[in-house]
Order: structure tokens, then sequence, then C-alpha cells
């Protein structure tokens, strides 16, 4: 882009790619009805890991996603292509009033393509309040607790190569000096590169995402793969799922609709679209597209003497969890830092004029961010239009709003303490403070909050959206069963985010791969004594081909 040199940014070299090989993927074409024992609509956190737990177990499996497939040497190599290809909406899907922009990912992998590789377990105390307020059990259950270590294991979940580049080392410099708790951020990766492209694929291959995981284990067990395939609706008779339409996208202009059937549906397509699927296919359990959780950020942001480079390093490798439970019942904020390339920094930063918010774009190689993660207690809900796509509807609560404003100070303190030149207020006011004395910056906190948290005055990202399908001990609770199958459709099942209870509050990949991985065991008793029929006549089929 001509605008990079004016502010600092390097762009990227495409290196060799390394690592994974190739999936194999099929868009479906020639055939208009497949069959197969289990249909997983969804490739992310919790569809893959159902797929290659199922298809381990020697049970038919294809798994649908809508979105393409790159493999390693595929990956866009700009921030512009990245966003446009790999994330829902272009990367500017948002909230019906567009204060909430929404980060999610709609390719192969889904979010786990695309996300920054924070790889933090449920607390034990969430899942305290899952079995205790919604009947999920098993959420403390040593089941559950072994699942989390399976899936932790299997994506290589350690803290080897989390060193912390300049972002994340103010967090902690900050966080040491004012006295606050702050941790390493352990990550699901093998031989990082610290290139942080990590937003739009791993071009080495070290991101231990679900395609180089449960996916490659899925497909080794002899999975198919469809991509390009949009769920329209899950199929059912006389209350049981029979398999789903898809609409199959070969290129733009070009689509054509063929059915799978299936033994059991798994729908794992993320809390936006997984509710609207199942409305368009007749469900109305209350809780589905209810009690949606985003866990919505706001951002804060300094200028400092050294370069930052917030695009260049791991992305997430330090976090404050000192300010998590501001009320007593788990629900407050957390601190970390997110990489920002260009585009995402012009998005983010607050707006005056287009005078000041090219000053203020200059500086970008010195200037460094960190979010407010909040644990949302309050929740919004996805709705569909006519047409039967998701619209989502979301306001901050002002209970929600305090806790946000906390973290905002929280956060100013860290950047002070760290040493920042100028530090910016996160309202479109922007205003700043620099070196002065203590009670001047107590009477600079103070303005921030004076100026409050208002619709569209304060610029708030999400990218963790759960809870729209929510567990549930019954249907007045949940949509789903803690087993994770419907209480309308017999062999219907849901296994992504829309299936936790509530917020989960930490960064909630591994979370989501747990329950999936806990509800695939419930599946799989479910099918134990299937033999025969669509499964072997299946692979008898594609034995001959």
């Amino acid at each position: 882009n001509p605008s990079w040199g004016s502010v600092g940014y390097q762009g990227r070299a495409l290196t060799p790619p390394m690592g994974q090989d190739r999936l194999t993927t099929i868009i479906p074409d020639e055939a208009n009805e497949y069959e197969c024992d289990v249909l997983v609509i969804g490739s992310g956190a919790g569809g893959a890991v159902v797929a290659a737990e199922l298809a381990a177990e020697g049970h038919d499996v294809i798994v649908v996603e809508k979105g393409k497939y790159f493999a390693n040497e595929d990956f866009p190599g700009t921030e512009l292509t990245g966003m446009r290809d790999m994330y829902e909406a272009r990367g500017s899907l948002a909230t019906v009033d567009r204060g909430i922009v929404i980060l999610a990912g709609s390719t192969l992998g889904g979010g786990t393509t695309v996300n920054w590789m924070t790889c933090l377990s449920p607390p034990e105390s969430l899942l305290e309040e899952w079995r205790r307020d919604f009947g999920f059990e098993a959420a403390t259950s040593a089941e559950y607790a072994n699942s989390v270590n399976y899936v932790s294991q299997r994506i290589n979940v350690t803290e080897a190569e989390s060193a912390a580049n300049p972002q994340n080392d103010l967090i902690e410099r900050g966080c040491r000096e004012l006295g606050y708790r702050c941790s390493t951020i352990p990550r699901n990766v093998s031989g990082c590169h610290r290139c942080d492209f990590c937003g739009f694929g791993c071009r080495y291959g070290a991101k231990q995402d679900t395609r180089a995981t449960f996916l490659t284990d899925a497909a080794e067990h002899r999975a198919r793969i469809f991509v390009q395939a949009t769920a329209l609706e899950v199929l059912q008779k006389n209350g049981v799922a029979q398999g789903a339409r898809l609409l199959v996208t070969r290129e733009p202009g070009v689509q054509r609709e063929v059915t799978v059937k299936a033994q059991v549906v798994v729908v794992a397509a993320g809390a936006v679209h997984t509710p609207a699927l199942l409305m368009r296919s007749g469900l109305t359990n209350r809780n589905i597209g209810s009690n949606l959780h985003l866990h919505p950020c706001g951002a804060v942001y300094a200028a400092y003497p050294e370069r930052m480079d917030s695009w260049l390093g791991a992305p997430q490798t330090r976090i404050c969890d000192e300010f998590a439970d501001l009320d007593g019942n788990g629900f407050g904020v957390r601190l970390e830092a997110s990489p920002a390339h260009p585009g995402l920094w012009a998005l983010a930063l607050p707006w005056r004029s287009g005078a000041h918010h090219r000053s203020v774009m200059r500086r970008l190689p010195y200037l460094a961010n960190t979010i407010v993660l909040m644990r949302d207690r309050y929740s919004g809900q996805v709705k569909v239009d006519r047409a039967g796509k998701p619209r989502i509807h979301y306001k901050l609560h002002p209970y929600d709003v305090n806790h946000l404003s906390i973290g905002v100070e929280k956060a100013l303190r860290v950047h002070r303490a760290a040493g920042a030149s100028e530090i910016f207020g996160p309202t479109n006011e922007a205003l700043s403070f620099k070196a002065g004395s203590d009670a001047a910056f107590e009477s600079y906190l103070k303005q921030i909050r004076d100026l409050g948290v208002r619709p569209n005055h304060f610029g708030l990202f999400c990218a963790h959206q759960m809870s729209s399908c929510r567990i549930g001990s019954g249907p007045k609770l949940g949509a789903i069963s803690p087993e994770g199958e419907s209480f309308e459709v017999t062999n219907l099942y849901v296994a992504d985010g829309s299936t936790l209870p509530t917020a989960s509050g930490v960064n909630p990949m591994i979370t989501i791969m747990s329950t999936a991985h806990h509800i695939a065991q419930h599946i799989k008793s479910r099918l134990a004594n299937v033999v025969g029929g669509t499964r072997r006549k299946s692979r008898t089929q594609r034995a001959a081909s």
C-alpha cells in the first residue's frame, strides 16, 4: 500500500511455506446427494474435535465448511486480503447498531486458523458455576478435566514459545511496577517464527490449529471435508435429524444445492450462525439465539520512546488477571495485548478529524495497545432477518460498563508505569496525558471516567462469541442438554462456542474444544451399536472410487 512508508510499516516478506501438507478437501459437485453416519457442520474449535473423535471410532464423517481452504503456501500475504478472504463479512461483521465490531473466522479451521493462539483453560470457578446454575454436572468431573488435558496436549499448548514482544513486555513491566498479577500465556504452537501474521494464517505451519491437528486426524480416518458449502437447514423427520441441505459455491455466481443424509447431525457453525441455522430449521427453543455473550473489548493505547512495531512478534504472551473478579462472582476484566497492523489501527483509533488521525497514524511504530477483555454478565441476542441471515443485537449493560471503565483505568495506569511518553484515552475526544505529577494523572483519569462509555463513542471489538445455544439441564435453562443434544430434535447435537452456558471470561478456544470433546463421547455412545447401513455403503463407494 502506498501509505505503508509514511506509517513505518514494512508489510510481509513471503517466505517459503513450511510444515503441514495439504489436506484433501472437496467442493461438492458430482452428486446431488451424499450419505454418511455423522454430518458435522463447521470446522473450527468444536466441529473439528467432534469429527476427529467420531472418525477415529470408524464412523463415516463428513465435515462441512462454508469458507475456503487455504494451505500454508496459500495464505494471504497482506492484512487486506486476509480480512477479505478469511473473516466473516470480510472483517466488517458488527452488531446492528455498529457499536461492536465482531472478528470471526470464516475459513477451514474457523477461528483456530486466524486466532492469536491464546490457550487458557476454563477456570474452576467457572465450571462450578455451570454445574451449580445450569445443571452441567460433567463440567466439574474428572472426565471433563481429561478432555481439557487431551485437547491441550493434542494442539501442543505450552509456554515454551511465549517470548514477549515489546507490547507484551510493557504489560509485564507495568504490572510489576504496580504490583498487579501478570502471567505468561500458553500457546498452541510448534516452531514459531514470531512473524505476527497469525491473524491471517500461519505460513510456517507452526500454529497448531484444527487444520494441522483434529481435521488432519479426521482425514486420516477417512472423513470427507467439504468446503465452500453453506448449511441452509437441518433436515428432520418426525423429530429426528436426517441430514442437511447445503448451498455450494464453486465460484462467484456459480451455486448449486446438495443434500447430505446422516444418522447424526452436529452443528458447530459458531455462536452467530449456529442459532440462525437452527431457527431456519424450525427449532423454537427460547434459548436459541438468546444469551449471546461477546467478551466486549475496549482498548487504550500509548506512545513510547522506543519502537513497539505492534505487528511483529508473538501476538499475545502476557495477561493481567488482577481484575478478573471485580464483583466477587467472577465477573471483571483481563488485560492483554492485541497485534495490530495498519488497517486495524486505522479502524480502532479515535476520530477527531482527518488531520488528527493522520498525525497519530504517522506515529504507528511507536504505539502500543492494551485491550480490556471483559467477561460480560449480561447478554445480547442473535435474530434472523426475512432471508434467514443472522442479525446481532447487543447493548452494553450498565453493570458491565462499570467493569469496562475500571479496566480502562487500570490499563492506562499500566502504560504510565511501563514508561509511556504519551497516553491516550479510548473515546473520540482522544484525551492524552504526557509526563506530569501523580495528581495531574489522577485528574486525567477522572476526565476519562466522566466521559463514560456511550454507544459508538468508544471503540469496541469482539473476537469471542458464546452461549447463544447454551447447555442447560432442561429446555427452560438451555437449548441443548448437558450431553449436547437438542431438546427438540433427536440425533441433533451442537458443539461449538454457542454451547457454553455463560461467557468463559478467558479466551475460549480450550473451553470450546473441551466441551466439544465431552459431547463427542456421548455421540459415540449413541452410535456404538450402529453397524453396516450408511457407513458400509459409503465406505464401499469411496473404496471403489
